[in-house]
């Protein structure tokens, strides 16, 4: 993982525009400038063809493909850089059983909607490693 925030690619996946829209403000906030969205699972595997993201943020309820599925695609991908994606999962509750079912795939944590910016910079830091970080 890079060293410093600026040069992190972010993927945003979530079928609401405005969850998109906040969020990328806030990552641009903290000098991260490369971020790619996609408004499903689906869509977010075809962008992933051409943009390997350091980071991605998903959320767990959309059409056609959801969250859960396009972890499984993302785990199971040929692509060896594209199974070690380290994912956030954007979600309305922490409910107990979604924590089951996604720990399994291999996410890094989760973010409850709406999101704070302490809170995203805290998943983008943790997922970057404190250690050596800069803006």
């Amino acid at each position: 993982m890079q060293a410093r925030l600026g040069d992190l690619k972010i993927l945003l996946v979530d079928d609401e525009e405005f969850v998109r829209a906040i969020m990328r403000r806030m990552l641009h906030s903290f000098g991260i400038q490369v971020i790619e969205e996609a408004g499903d699972g689906k869509a977010a595997l075809e962008k992933m063809q051409v943009f390997i993201p350091d980071l991605a943020f998903v959320d767990l309820a959309m059409e056609p493909m959801d969250g859960l599925d396009l972890l499984r695609n993302m785990r199971a991908h040929v692509r060896d850089e594209l199974r070690k994606v380290p994912v956030f999962i954007l979600t309305l509750n922490s409910d107990a059983d979604m924590i089951k079912q996604v720990v399994p795939l291999g996410v890094e944590g989760y973010l409850v909607k709406p999101v704070s910016p302490d809170a995203l910079r805290a998943k983008v830091l943790q997922a970057v490693g404190i250690e050596g970080v800069t803006t």
